[in-house]
């Protein structure tokens, strides 16, 4: 009886951790998106950190638009999502104007999609541990 009770309380504690720590790291990650070009600047690093996990590889010294074609060329995500995010991206930084709710919006979608895509791509020991490790659960929000 005591083995099984410590069972139960591991697969409770285990259960919690993986609720509750995903919605912490979200939260810890997008603390500073205050502007419109913070949430356009997130929606990239939340790109860049699925990418990474389905097997592209580190920016490096790439710009977004040279950083998209190694991403699809190592992973093959749609070509054109991550270099229409990396357009709005660059757009958006180095705007001399604030950029709108409309680009914020559409990077948000564009971000989603090349989540959705990763997901099948990243491996499955990998989706695992990110049930678990903090670090990997980050990457799924930022780099």
């Amino acid at each position: 009886p005591l083995v099984l009770v410590i069972f139960v309380g591991l697969a409770a504690l285990a259960v919690v951790w993986m609720v509750v720590t995903p919605r912490v790291v979200r939260a810890v990650v997008h603390r500073h998106d205050d502007t419109s070009t913070d949430k356009v600047v997130s929606a990239w690093r939340h790109s860049l950190g699925v990418l990474t996990l389905a097997g592209a590889p580190a920016v490096g010294g790439r710009t977004p638009i040279e950083y998209a074609l190694a991403a699809h060329n190592a992973t093959g995500v749609d070509r054109r999502t991550i270099a229409e995010l990396a357009r709005l991206l660059t757009a958006s930084i180095y705007s001399s104007t604030t950029t709108d709710d409309t680009t914020v919006a559409r990077c948000q979608v564009l971000a989603h999609q090349i989540d959705v895509q990763c997901r099948e791509r990243i491996p499955a020991p990998t989706r695992a541990r990110a049930l678990f490790d903090p670090r990997l659960m980050r990457r799924r929000w930022t780099t």
